[in-house]
């Protein structure tokens, strides 16, 4: 979801909550910074310009099971640290006290918080913020099914790759794919299939640190549609390995 902006790629129109919807905001101003605004550290940086603050609330319509929930910030203001603190609270549990965005990551600088295999048993995913200096704030939401069962909120540690589950899952052509890489590193993308062969290689090379989306159109390396099963996405940089299960539908 692009929280506070228009449909950007894989990112979902900004709305409110209601009874209705599938998800949205309960409370908050959209605020939506100038495209010539830089944002640092993401290849997305519509996602990051757009924001919702003085949210208090964000839900979002899921089926009962374990989720794996990003959230995207960038701070749009303060250059010094301790200017703006918030806590985040993902389905009761505390994914961040005292947020400080430019302590986490700097001025206009794309953050992404992360907080593993979140219960939820009544179909609804709520995440709560409270502000503890000037207003909350929020970017964009990506929410995947998650299979570890212990929940845990963690920022990103300088030695690990993220990969989010991609979306669509099962798909029909394309997916889009979602990851955050903690620090520039070269980074493989590939895709494996049943057999352990290398189908298709999505991304080979230097990588910036921040978020990024891949696009996978079902297709091999040399363009060939690949036929409908299960499929390994592979993400390796030097320092770590990461994969996930990806259904293709013909």
């Amino acid at each position: 979801m692009n929280v506070g902006g228009e449909a950007f790629q894989d990112f979902l129109p900004d709305q409110e909550w209601s009874e209705r919807a599938e998800y949205g905001y309960a409370d908050g101003k959209r605020v939506q910074e100038p495209p010539s605004v830089p944002i640092a550290q993401t290849d997305i940086p519509p996602v990051f310009r757009a924001q919702r603050r003085g949210l208090v609330r964000y839900c979002l319509r899921v089926a009962p099971g374990l989720y794996r929930v990003t959230l995207l910030f960038a701070e749009p203001r303060f250059a010094t640290p301790g200017l703006r603190r918030f806590d985040v609270v993902v389905e009761g549990k505390r994914a961040a006290r005292e947020l400080d965005l430019v302590q986490s990551a700097g001025l206009r600088t794309a953050f992404a918080l992360l907080t593993d295999s979140i219960q939820v048993t009544d179909g609804v995913l709520d995440i709560h913020f409270a502000a503890g200096r000037d207003s909350t704030l929020l970017c964009g939401v990506v929410v995947d099914q998650a299979s570890s069962p212990v929940g845990s909120a963690r920022l990103l540690s300088p030695r690990e790759a993220l990969l989010c589950q991609s979306h669509p899952n099962p798909f029909f052509p394309p997916t889009i794919i979602h990851y955050v890489l903690p620090q520039p590193e070269r980074l493989r993308a590939e895709i494996y299939d049943q057999l352990g062969r290398m189908v298709c290689c999505l991304f080979d090379g230097p990588q910036l640190s921040g978020s990024h989306l891949l696009r996978w159109d079902g297709l091999s390396s040399e363009g060939v549609p690949l036929p409908s099963g299960l499929y390994i996405l592979r993400l390796q940089t030097p320092r770590t390995g990461v994969v996930r299960k990806l259904t293709l539908l013909r």
